[in-house]
């Protein structure tokens, strides 16, 4: 009865909230029955859904094991809080709650849809947009078990449609409701605060009102400021280190299972210690590559190491590429700038996970959280790179006898 009415609103929803087209419904709907059919498959143990398993069995132990006592007794995370709350409202049962991480995961692809009008996508961007988010393997699986992965994608795709409305029309409730999403998703997780960054840049430089970058002398002042007293302040850093490791991953033995990867083989540079933070700086973009590509070929374990590569790591590998090489072709300035702005969010985030992170299937975990926005800026770069190959086609005599009529 559950799976009927719970998928009757989302569909429901979704006739009410946009004018679909055939092919965009199509792939709704798959992607909906998809998350469905893992989700059965993982609750009635059918077989082993990728990335079930110990932490998914902790969050369930410890929120009925508080819904029992009746109080927040064990707070591991704010998802175990989450978990408990919605235990106290309808009960221990545990298919509502991924049912509920399944309405999460649709509901991001729905906010995608509204960011992709935001920016202007074609229909065919769109399409595409929409398949990927709707059927790429580890959103599914994400959705469909009890991470929270899901509710995660969720608050951070509703903070960048309402930063990006923020930044085309400005206003304090745009910027506000941006802020409270990212604090939603920094209940879950607390690393997503650092999603942060790339707003702050933009409160620092954009100008909303004249749609334009303007650094004032003041603002490159605080910038510059600011800089010089967190060089100032490394040496006093040494001992915080260790904690920032253990805050974001390297510590969460129940939750992310970093101590067992190394059983398991999923472990990357363990030879690389990091005890202060000028090794910390000196080492990050060898963690954020890892992080964010890995399993790299030289890692493979199996034939799922080389699936996950073909399918997820291609997937970055290409995004990042993409935006590298096309970020200066895109004529639009409010896309160019969104871009920008939104891959900074994405690059601080890569940053503060890919260092408290030492394991290829955690890394897969983290860093989906930002696919969304991944995907929204490797679509504009995609997009501009075919107008740019359309113009190309034509000579530029056949241009100006074009224009000359």
């Amino acid at each position: 009865m559950t799976f009927v009415v719970v998928n009757a609103l989302i569909i429901l929803s979704w006739t009410m909230t946009f004018k679909l087209k055939s092919g965009v419904f199509i792939f709704l709907l798959i992607g909906l029955l998809a998350r469905e059919f893992f989700l059965f498959a993982d609750v009635f143990q059918w077989f082993q859904v990728p990335h079930s398993g110990n932490d998914t069995e902790a969050f369930a132990s410890i929120s009925e094991g508080n819904f029992r006592l009746g109080s927040y007794y064990d707070r591991l995370t704010g998802y175990t809080d989450f978990l408990t709350s919605l235990y106290f409202i309808v009960g221990p049962i545990r298919i509502i709650a991924q049912q509920l991480n399944v309405a999460f995961g649709m509901g991001t692809v729905l906010v995608c849809m509204k960011i992709f009008k935001e920016l202007n996508f074609s229909e065919r961007q769109e399409k595409i947009g929409v398949a990927f988010l709707a059927l790429f393997p580890h959103l599914l699986a994400f959705s469909a078990i009890l991470l929270r992965e899901s509710p995660i994608e969720f608050c951070l795709a509703c903070s960048s449609l309402f930063f990006i409305r923020w930044m085309k029309s400005g206003g304090i409730l745009m910027l506000s409701l941006s802020i409270l999403f990212v604090a939603g998703a920094a209940f879950f997780h607390g690393g997503c605060v650092f999603w942060l960054c790339g707003y702050v840049a933009a409160l620092a430089i954009w100008r909303p009102r004249r749609q334009r970058n303007a650094l004032s002398v003041a603002t490159l002042g605080g910038v510059i400021l600011a800089a010089a007293m967190v060089v100032a302040l490394f040496p006093l850093m040494d001992q915080r280190v260790d904690a920032m490791a253990t805050a974001l991953g390297e510590g969460e033995v129940a939750v992310d299972g970093e101590h067992n990867a190394d059983a398991a083989g999923s472990s990357y540079l363990t030879w690389l210690t990091i005890s202060n933070p000028y090794l910390l700086l000196l080492f990050s973009p060898l963690k954020m590559f890892y992080f964010l590509f890995s399993p790299i070929p030289l890692d493979w374990r199996n034939g799922m190491d080389v699936f996950t590569f073909c399918f997820d790591s291609t997937f970055y590998i290409f995004a990042f590429g993409k935006v590298v090489f096309s970020l200066k072709k895109i004529v639009k300035a409010e896309q160019k700038n969104v871009v920008r702005y939104l891959m900074i969010c994405i690059l601080a985030m890569t940053f503060v996970f890919g260092y408290g992170t030492i394991a290829a299937g955690t890394a897969i975990r983290h860093r989906c959280k930002f696919f969304p926005e991944l995907l929204v800026c490797m679509a504009v770069c995609c997009g501009r790179a075919k107008l740019q190959e359309r113009e190309n086609m034509f000579p530029p005599s056949i241009k100006k006898r074009e224009i000359s009529k």
